[in-house]
């Protein structure tokens, strides 16, 4: 398995409430301390992207204004509230962000106070979202903001009770780790470099050919990822296919654009970084940043992109 993505550190909170909602903040019921204040941020997109790291059926959640935040897996679901997570930012500010069920228009927080939800062009299906942050420059610890988190609200501003039948952004797979010299197991699908620029030290590949449903709108699955050094840099190549069917045509994402002056090539921003992508029989092969180095040339994602070659099982 890839390394994961180091993780930030869980912070302590509170006292005083500094709250983004996503593009806009709306407080709708209760109130911040006045204190503090309330701001709206609309560099604060919640993006819906593929995982860069083999074992992921389903969908990443990051902001794209954050840089690197946690790995795909680290996050909480409950109810209509898809996924949430809790993340230490620059001067002490710990921020929230949320994937809720569509019919949340709004999440409460254990302050009372309601901030409402929006739809994003980066969400995938039917879903919204929503970011906050809480400024913690208090002596006071709270940690009752975290352990509670996002409770989601619907149009009437009333809690969603229950579970309900949600399903989640996604779920990990089991997946096979290997490092060089070590080749790579057999697997759904493969990828291989074929020139002697680029060395491939590790990577994950996901052995078990089989449906993945039960996921939010057409989800993708990592099905082989290997990274790969060129000098002093080291980039992520992989595959990703149909979850629920691999060797179908998968489908693309919101945030995927082409590449100009690229015929065939697309462009993305993923959790953490920038992806170059190229459709193939039954998938699309990736490069995208390692978590262990970055800005890494346009050039050299795209030698890597252009030299892959791949294989994918159309059993599932």
């Amino acid at each position: 398995m890839l390394h994961r993505y180091a993780r930030f550190g869980l912070g302590l909170l509170i006292g005083l409430v500094l709250v983004t909602a996503c593009g806009r903040a709306a407080i709708l019921h209760g109130d911040a301390d006045r204190s503090g204040d309330v701001v709206a941020d609309i560099q604060s997109d919640v993006l819906m992207s593929p995982a860069v790291e083999a074992g992921w059926a389903g969908w990443c959640m990051s902001v794209l204004d954050s840089g690197p935040t946690e790995p795909c897996f680290d996050v909480r679901a409950h109810g209509a509230v898809l996924a949430e997570r809790w993340v230490r930012g620059v001067g002490k500010r710990l921020r929230g962000v949320a994937v809720v069920a569509n019919e949340a228009t709004a999440v409460v927080l254990s302050t009372g106070t309601v901030f409402a939800t929006r739809e994003e062009p980066t969400l995938v299906g039917h879903v919204r979202a929503v970011v906050v942050e809480v400024a913690d420059v208090s002596s006071h610890i709270d940690e009752t903001i975290v352990r509670q988190g996002f409770r989601a609200l619907n149009r009437k501003r009333q809690p969603i009770s229950g579970a309900g039948d949600y399903p989640p952004l996604g779920y990990e797979v089991r997946a096979s780790g290997w490092h060089a010299p070590a080749p790579p197991p057999s697997g759904i699908c493969s990828i291989h470099a074929q020139s002697a620029d680029f060395h491939a030290i590790r990577g994950g590949v996901v052995g078990e050919v089989r449906a993945y449903h039960g996921l939010v709108d057409d989800a993708l699955l990592n099905c082989a990822a290997t990274e790969y050094v060129d000098g002093n840099a080291s980039l992520l190549g992989g595959m990703l296919v149909d979850a629920s069917r691999a060797g179908a045509r998968p489908r693309s994402w919101p945030a995927v654009s082409r590449l100009v002056g690229h015929h065939g090539i697309y462009q993305s921003p993923v959790d953490g970084g920038q992806m170059v992508a190229r459709r193939v029989t039954g998938g699309w092969l990736f490069v995208a940043d390692s978590p262990f180095t970055t800005h890494v040339s346009l050039a050299t994602r795209l030698a890597l992109l252009s030299d892959l070659s791949d294989e994918v099982s159309d059993g599932a």
